[in-house]
């Protein structure tokens, strides 16, 4: 399961490694799945959130992408 892999591999991922991934290309949604999927990880690990987060999560429940908006809305 890609899912289960990438919150694994969140464990060896620091904020300053995906802050830069919040501006990835929109057509790039399943880069963008990931780097929500860290996210969470970290937020539940005790990231604050900025606005920097606020802004990436905000246009992600935008998104067309229905598993992007999912994995957003549980942020």
């Amino acid at each position: 399961n890609a899912k289960a892999e990438i919150i694994d591999l969140a464990k060896d991922v620091s904020y300053d490694d995906l802050e830069p991934l919040f501006d990835t290309a929109v057509k790039k949604a399943g880069t963008r799945i990931a780097v929500m999927i860290a996210l969470k990880e970290l937020l539940k690990n005790g990231l604050e959130r900025n606005s920097a987060i606020d802004e990436f999560i905000s246009k992600a429940l935008e998104d067309e992408n229905e598993i992007l908006v999912a994995e957003a809305s549980e942020v």
